[in-house]
């Protein structure tokens, strides 16, 4: 546990920044206690007073840590803002934003991973263009065949004079930036065309300024990359349009404009420019006329087109009655086959009756049917009518059972192999169920059980928090409950019934008049009605004497005088045995309600930490992937657990390795996620211990019943009407216990052993093993780690992973192994390899 200050800093620069003074474990927890505290939201990172992110080797030696918005998630903020305005006020806000953000080099490494960048050239972005344009970064992105175009054609073809200088000003700082690559880069992007009008309108740029040299080198590049035969063509371009005498006036420029001239030289086919311009000024004349007429071809097209479609909507018409009546004939050969049978009661064949006929012969038939209803009808009211012997009912474990039949017990649902039908389903409740179960006194649980199917889960991107609450819940019932604290020698050993010598009392207060009467006091008593106090030293006494030395006389000191015949009295025996066994329960009840406690609260720690939740989400993704070609699928956006159990086999030559142990190889940083899901270390408990002490537990609860059973049938009525109200008492405290231990275990458990590899039958809400499972699951992980077998390439799943891919991809290559699965997705996602690949891999 590390001790440190939080400072919040979200605001402005001068503002007061509040403090918080917390104890925490780790970054997550004190940035989920800070967010508590601050009351704020979105995502935060913890750095020193320095800046710089705090991460698992400097958190502990730092006393004053400074929590900060997170830049990736300022950065997409940003983007949402833009995205969001509805007006041309909140876009421009939005900008001055980022632009005012881009100071911050943090803010803008992440900006340029967004998808915004780089934003498309207008008035709007030129601010944000610009700004960027410090960083190597976003040159790099800018310095692409789409974007280079894209401001070219601004700058050739613009009405805007002032866009057309600004797309001009930034080609040169690209040209500055990357020097003769850019101009090689970028001639090959311009080469490939020939537009003589935006040649003409570069030649107003053109002047002894940075932005004439920027235009008067790409010019340059162009010449120099342009394919063969197609060079003589651009240097008559340039020169009837007059590129070659404005290029002249450059004079600061004497090396650029000397190359310039050398590269119109080179060419020995320039020759008759005039000419040529002429013939091909013509040409484009030619053209020009053939696209008018292909204009006015276009628009008789579309005018046979449209008597077209109102042709197809007519005969579509008539299709559709045509259907209609091929149906309805299809339904009248049905009818006559179904009644063209012979049957052995009938003299003549069906086939040869008339369409009256055949219509009285089935109206017949009905009527013998319906006859026959009616007799059925009345023979089953009949039977009903007879009288039925009663049932007896028995008290047994405060829950009313038949005499003659057992409750029957619920279908408990394989969570992988099968699926269970819907018919025996009726709005989420089981018909199958025995009433008496839904009716018993003394005990309430609140338990709806939904329809066993599998449902889909859908991974949403913007919704993360679903991925908890998606997965499927088993819910309980009473039957469970109860089976959970059943013992071996409750079901197998018949309770045997103490006979007891009833003592007449009149006798006893004759004897010893003064002890009985103040036993006969204390017996009118309940049980719990005794004071600590009195119970302690009456324990005390009993255990340290012995009948046989006991005082009998009616002078005997203290306690001995009255105890020995007080033990004589059955009702007093049983109250005795009752008060301490349940003075018992109650203080095991006390102590351990706060260990639970503290192990749910574990719980919750690490179900919300973030390594557990990456973990779980590589192997749902992984999921969605396997059974992205399924036929009941059909996306990759969903998943079904029973197909998801296939990932946990992979075989090796030794033994069978599960996805959890593949994906805890491949992880960055195990120690540390190992760390973040050890139960032990945030409960601060010793889990062996506790679960013995449940156990225990559970047994003195048996013990109880055990007395009730053999005991207290012994006794009068009345007495075992007091007793039997405090002991139901004593057990709705043990059921609250074990639903609290319940209560948060069901959800937890159900996810947990798919992932650790529990097979669904064996899967039992039982609250002894359930503080397992999580340990169980970080010590698996541990195992994992500390597995020092190297898959060898020649037969392993890294050989055959390699092999799969580099068969169907030959031009992939892999950095390393570990990044094997990410490559596999990637091209999951992009189509190229089908998911059986994978699954076939895998398996």
């Amino acid at each position: 546990m590390q001790q440190i200050r939080i400072i919040l800093d979200i605001g402005r620069p001068g503002e007061e920044r509040p403090t918080l003074d917390i104890k925490a474990t780790s970054i997550q927890d004190a940035i989920d206690q800070s967010v508590q505290h601050f009351c704020v939201e979105g995502v935060f990172i913890l750095t020193d007073m320095e800046g710089i992110p705090l991460n698992q080797l400097t958190f502990p030696k730092i006393k004053t840590a400074i929590m900060t918005m997170s830049p990736a998630f300022v950065a997409r903020q940003s983007i949402l803002k833009i995205k969001k305005a509805t007006n041309e006020v909140e876009k421009e806000k939005a900008i001055n934003e980022i632009v005012k953000e881009l100071q911050n080099q943090t803010y803008a490494r992440e900006f340029f991973k967004t998808t915004l960048f780089p934003p498309p050239f207008n008035k709007q972005n030129i601010k944000i263009i610009k700004v960027s344009m410090r960083y190597k970064d976003a040159i790099k992105l800018m310095l692409n065949d789409k974007y280079i175009q894209e401001l070219y054609n601004i700058m050739c073809t613009n009405e805007d004079l002032e866009i057309r200088l600004q797309a001009a000003e930034v080609l040169n700082v690209l040209c500055m930036s990357g020097g003769e690559i850019f101009i090689i880069y970028a001639a090959k992007v311009f080469a490939a065309k020939r537009d003589e009008y935006k040649y003409r309108s570069l030649l107003p740029m053109i002047g002894n300024t940075k932005i004439g040299a920027t235009v008067v080198a790409l010019l340059l590049g162009i010449l120099k990359c342009s394919p063969e035969g197609r060079k003589s063509k651009i240097v008559m371009d340039f020169k009837y349009v007059g590129i070659t005498e404005a290029v002249k006036k450059l004079k600061s420029y004497k090396l650029l404009v000397t190359n310039f001239e050398k590269a119109l030289k080179d060419d020995c086919q320039i020759i008759n420019y005039d000419q040529r311009s002429k013939r091909e000024w013509k040409r484009v004349e030619e053209i020009r006329q053939n696209s008018i007429q292909l204009e006015n071809r276009i628009k008789t097209l579309y005018l046979d087109k449209e008597r077209a479609l109102k042709s197809k909507e007519e005969l579509s018409i008539i299709l559709e009655q045509k259907k209609q009546e091929i149906i309805k004939c299809n339904e009248d050969i049905k009818f006559l086959k179904e009644h063209t049978e012979v049957r052995n009661n009938i003299s003549i064949t069906i086939r040869k009756l008339t369409r009256i006929e055949l219509i009285e012969e089935i109206a017949k038939t009905n009527r013998d049917i319906e006859l026959f209803t009616k007799e059925k009808e009345r023979l089953l009211n009949e039977i009903e009518d007879v009288p039925k012997e009663k049932k007896k009912v028995i008290i047994n474990n405060f829950i009313e059972q038949n005499d003659k039949e057992k409750i029957k017990s619920i279908p408990r649902g394989n969570f992988i192999s099968k699926r269970i039908t819907t018919q025996n389903f009726s709005h989420s409740k089981i018909n199958c169920l025995n009433e008496n179960i839904f009716n018993q006194p003394k005990i309430e649980l609140s338990v709806y059980l939904p329809e066993l199917k599998w449902n889909r889960i859908i991974l949403k991107p913007d919704h993360p928090k679903c991925l908890w609450d998606c997965l499927p819940e088993k819910k309980l019932n009473i039957c469970d409950v109860e089976n959970s604290f059943k013992i071996e020698e409750q079901n197998s050993t018949n309770p045997v019934i103490s006979r007891y010598k009833y003592i007449d009392l009149c006798v006893l207060r004759n004897k010893f008049p003064s002890s009985v009467s103040l036993g006969i006091d204390i017996n009118n008593f309940y049980y719990r009605q005794i004071t600590e106090r009195d119970g302690k030293f009456l324990i005390d006494t009993l255990k340290g004497i012995h009948l046989n030395e006991l005082d009998y006389s009616d002078g005997g000191k203290g306690i001995e005088g009255w105890l020995k015949p007080l033990l004589e009295i059955p009702a007093f025996q049983i109250k005795l045995k009752m008060w301490v066994e349940s003075m018992l329960i109650e203080n095991e009840i006390n102590r351990i309600t706060p260990l639970i406690q503290n192990c749910f609260k574990a719980i919750e720690v690490v179900k919300s930490s973030r390594s557990f939740k990456e973990l779980i989400n590589i192997i749902l993704v992984t999921g969605n992937y396997l059974n992205s070609d399924y036929p009941s699928i059909r996306c990759a956006d969903g998943f079904q657990i029973d197909l998801l159990i296939k990932l946990r086999e992979t075989r090796l030559p030794q033994k069978q390795v599960s996805m959890l142990d593949f994906v805890i190889k491949i992880h960055s940083n195990p120690e540390q996620l190992i760390e973040e899901l050890s139960i032990s270390s945030f409960a601060k408990i010793d889990l062996t211990k506790l679960i013995n002490d449940i156990k225990e537990l559970i047994v003195k609860c048996s013990s109880l019943k055990q007395i009730i059973q053999t005991q207290i049938i012994s006794l009068p009525s009345k007495q075992q009407s007091h007793i039997t109200e405090e002991v139901n008492t004593l057990m709705s405290r043990v059921i609250y216990l074990r639903d609290f231990i319940i209560k948060t275990a069901k959800k937890f458990y159900q996810m947990m052993y798919w992932i650790i590899g529990i097979p669904a039958v064996a899967v039992e809400y039982n609250p002894i093993t359930f503080f397992g499972i999580l340990e169980q699951f970080t010590q698996q992980l541990k195992e994992s780690l500390e597995d020092k077998t190297e898959l060898k390439p020649s037969v392993t799943l890294i050989n055959r992973a390699f092999t799969e891919m580099t068969r169907r991809e030959k031009h992939i290559h892999f950095g390393s192994q570990d990044d094997l699965l990410a490559k596999v997705i990637c091209c999951l996602k992009k189509g190229k390899i089908k998911a059986s690949i994978l699954r076939k891999i895998l398996n």
